[in-house]
């Protein structure tokens, strides 16, 4: 088998129970589920390479660049306010929102950093006993 050395896109939503992700890649699309973003990339990994295993070819996590859907995500969870979320995580609200409108795509980094804050606030709202 050889390494690939094709670059591809995944597309990660949020839910409920964790995460989903998925590739369009010659007509197909390959997915995966996990319950944090480290697992659906493992995953990803593994799915991809039994669908690129036909071919001879396999391929390792940087060859996956995954996106989050943003846009999706906060009207999915509109109860989540995305100025309060971007003062949260120190990030100006103007460029959070235009990731959420879709105008601009946040960086792996900045991707993370929006994903964490909201991981954060899901941890607190979870340690609320009433």
């Amino acid at each position: 088998m050889r390494k690939s050395r094709k670059k591809f896109i995944a597309i990660v939503d949020a839910s409920s129970v964790g995460f989903g992700a998925y590739i369009e890649y010659k007509g197909d699309i390959i997915t995966t589920v996990g319950d944090t973003l480290t697992q659906v990339a493992n995953n990803m990994v593994e799915a991809l390479n039994l669908y690129l295993e036909e071919h001879g070819d396999y391929i390792k996590v940087g060859n996956i660049n995954f996106k989050i859907d943003l846009k999706e995500f906060f009207k999915q969870h509109n109860y989540l306010n995305a100025k309060n979320l971007a003062r949260r995580i120190k990030m100006n609200p103007t460029l959070l929102s235009q990731y959420v409108n879709g105008k601009k795509l946040p960086s792996p980094k900045q991707t993370e950093r929006i994903i964490n804050g909201i991981v954060e606030v899901g941890k607190e709202l979870a340690a609320i006993r009433l």
